[in-house]
């Protein structure tokens, strides 16, 4: 038996259309102005003040007071004793709060920063200054 093969060609097409942007006005920027804006950006630092864990060590604060009391201050009656611990444990969950809310502000604060330095250094390699 003789086996036959057939060849074809497939010829398959298909059209892109490329558009064009759209103008948009670009500042030149000196390079001595860019790195004075790059050094600013450079030196944020969080917030001097940390409120959120200054109130978190007033509520420890409270807290240990209120364990300290019950610790040592022979109990009066079962309603203030409930009340002392009652005021130590939610001292103790405010305080807590407060610290993880200080850490993710801060947080948030530094990551803001490094992406606009990541921001920065990627249009530096795009125009061709090196690092």
């Amino acid at each position: 038996m003789d086996k036959q093969t057939s060849k074809s060609n497939i010829t398959v097409t298909k059209e892109y259309q490329i558009t064009q942007p759209e103008s948009e006005d670009a500042y030149g920027i000196p390079k001595s102005d860019w790195d004075r804006l790059r050094n600013k950006i450079e030196l944020i630092r969080p917030l001097r003040i940390p409120v959120w864990s200054s109130i978190a060590f007033l509520f420890f604060g409270i807290s240990g007071t209120a364990l300290l009391t019950i610790l040592t201050l022979p109990e009066v009656s079962e309603t203030r004793h409930t009340i002392c611990w009652l005021v130590f444990a939610v001292s103790l969950v405010v305080g807590l709060f407060s610290l993880i809310i200080d850490h993710q502000q801060r947080k948030g604060q530094m990551d803001t920063k490094n992406e606009i330095l990541d921001d920065m250094k990627h249009l530096e390699t795009k125009h061709g200054r090196k690092q």
